[in-house]
């Protein structure tokens, strides 16, 4: 009987975790919480340098890319090599210039030449959902920060309008 009893115990605090977790992936971010989050991530990198950010904002576990499910940390240089996503790690290194976004917009083109004009962007830009064949707003919110000697985009990737 008491195995049972500590079986249904276990049992029923597992499910409470993984309730919670799948909670806390699912919360979204309101405009001004992702804008709280990209002020963080700015300060962060240049509190500590770009290559120990880059290293924790490339951990897609990491807080920076799980407090909310609509927002994650972005970088990249401005010849359009991708250096931190916090949602798809895997195109790190990767070059993005020409890409463009569901309109036929080179998006991250426009954003680093908004970013050499000001030393910021908040570009916004339309994404296709293959999963849904939806076009959804999508928001870069980078600023200009110097890592060592090279020019580099620091940010966050926003799914909606800022």
């Amino acid at each position: 009987m008491k195995k049972v009893v500590v079986l249904i115990a276990i049992t029923m605090v597992s499910v409470m975790l993984m309730i919670g977790i799948v909670h806390a992936q699912e919360k979204m971010a309101t405009p001004a919480q992702a804008k709280e989050l990209y002020n963080k991530i700015v300060a962060y990198t240049k509190q500590v340098g770009c290559e120990k950010a880059f290293a924790e904002f490339n951990d897609k576990s990491a807080s920076w890319n799980t407090t909310y499910s609509n927002v994650y940390a972005n970088a990249g240089d401005w010849n359009g090599i991708t250096l931190v996503q916090g949602r798809f790690p895997v195109m790190v290194g990767q070059n993005h210039l020409g890409l463009k976004d569901a309109e036929g917009k080179p998006f991250i083109k426009d954003a680093i030449e908004k970013c050499k004009k000001t030393g910021h962007a908040v570009h916004s830009y339309k994404w296709m959902i293959t999963k849904t064949n939806k076009i959804e707003d999508r928001t870069m919110m980078v600023e200009v920060i110097d890592c060592q000697g090279k020019k580099v985009d620091v940010g966050i990737a926003y799914e909606g309008k800022l």
